[in-house]
């Protein structure tokens, strides 16, 4: 039970005061409940670095306080000039109730939604963002049917995205790690748990975690570009996944990082694969339902989402076949018995074992969708969380299984 549940509104503002003098915003957002003053939620929230929230809330509250709150909200969240129509702030305000505890705003801001979808809207980007709001929204509020239509609605609008160059397989040969340093690779498809899996081993002192890094596909994308004939001697380029003199494992978890092992593994020979995988149902039931900030080639239908899915796996059983170490992680164990799949991680790259893994909520903030889970800690409340989606989407309940 929250403990906003257990507290009177003046009471929560008393609790949420002492909490943001001592520096614990998160914990003073999640005393005020519903029933607390919005200007009050509205700070916590800003002080919480959860400014999408506090838009919500500011714009909810109006008047002189609303519009300041909203004002510096905005400023934060570097809204661009086009979203001063209004629209696209509700859109924001949207997100920002679906993500937090307030099920009656939420209620609200959906009629709002749906007055919003006018027919024919020209902007195609601003009209899957709505619906991709909605979706979101009726998640929250228990409407899975509601929630499958608007997700699909929202596919349907949405941008073509360029598919990644495809390119000739780059031989390598990999090697046994020279010491506890090198390249990892944390690899899986969105919503699989690398988010949660990477801050665990930030808080390793062998380990450092560089978040989602760009640099294999932009050297990809450079060799290419340049005509270097694949086999040529790529050593030379090391320093740019692991830095010159390093004392300890790189970790990149780039999802997309998959199809650029062989790359990886030429520049490095000493890289490290760790491989998260999630039931194929909830992964991609996930990715639906999440309003990710970019966008992927492959997020075009959910038979399309099924389909990179199961192509993921395929990737990186090839590269287990060529001999490239690899260690699988499994979503579900990671969340319900984290000690003992992060001791096999550990026990993979070389380490010892350090208690502060299992502190990731203790981590440098993610940047990622999944931070406000990883927020909470590895648990399993997750599991089951799809199970009343499965009659509405006919095209992930095929029998492949990761």
């Amino acid at each position: 039970m929250r403990v906003a549940a257990r507290l009177d509104p003046r009471r929560q503002v008393q609790a949420a005061a002492a909490l943001l003098e001592v520096g614990r915003a998160s914990e003073a957002l999640e005393v005020l409940g519903d029933g607390a003053p919005l200007a009050w939620r509205a700070r916590a929230a800003l002080a919480a670095a959860e400014p999408a929230v506090a838009l919500a809330l500011a714009l909810s509250l109006g008047g002189p306080d609303g519009d300041a709150l909203a004002a510096t909200a905005r400023d934060r969240l570097g809204a661009p000039d086009a979203w001063a129509g209004g629209l696209p702030e509700r859109l924001s305000s949207e997100a920002a109730i679906a993500w937090s505890r307030a099920p009656t705003l939420a209620r609200t801001e959906l009629e709002r939604l749906e007055a919003a979808l006018v027919p024919n809207q020209p902007v195609r980007w601003l009209r899957m963002r709505v619906w991709a709001a909605r979706a979101r929204v009726a998640d929250r509020l228990g409407r899975p049917a509601d929630a499958v239509h608007a997700a699909r609605a929202a596919l349907d609008c949405s941008a073509e995205v360029p598919a990644p160059v495809e390119r000739a397989e780059w031989p390598f040969a990999s090697a046994p790690a020279g010491g506890a340093r090198g390249l990892v690779l944390v690899v899986g498809m969105p919503r699989s748990g690398t988010t949660l899996l990477e801050r665990c081993l930030s808080r390793h002192p062998g380990i450092d975690a560089r978040g989602e890094r760009t640099v294999l596909p932009a050297l990809a994308s450079a060799l290419c570009a340049s005509g270097v004939t694949p086999g040529a001697d790529l050593g030379w380029l090391r320093d740019l996944l692991v830095p010159d003199g390093a004392e300890r494992w790189v970790v990149d978890k780039l999802p997309g990082n998959d199809r650029h092992v062989d790359l990886a593994c030429a520049v490095a020979p000493d890289t490290r694969v760790v491989h998260c995988v999630r039931d194929r149902f909830d992964t991609c039931a996930s990715i639906l339902l999440t309003p990710f900030a970019g966008t992927h080639p492959w997020r075009r239908s959910v038979a399309a989402v099924a389909a990179e899915y199961d192509r993921h796996l395929v990737r990186v059983a090839g590269w287990r076949s060529q001999g490239v170490p690899i260690h699988r992680v499994r979503c579900e164990a990671l969340a319900t018995r984290p000690e003992a799949v992060l001791r096999g991680v550990l026990a993979f790259l070389g380490l010892p074992w350090d208690d502060r893994v299992l502190s990731p909520q203790r981590a440098a903030r993610a940047s990622t969708a999944s931070h406000a889970q990883v927020r909470e800690g590895p648990h399993g409340r997750f599991l089951g969380r799809y199970d009343a989606y499965r009659p509405l989407l006919p095209e992930l309940t095929s029998r492949r299984r990761a």
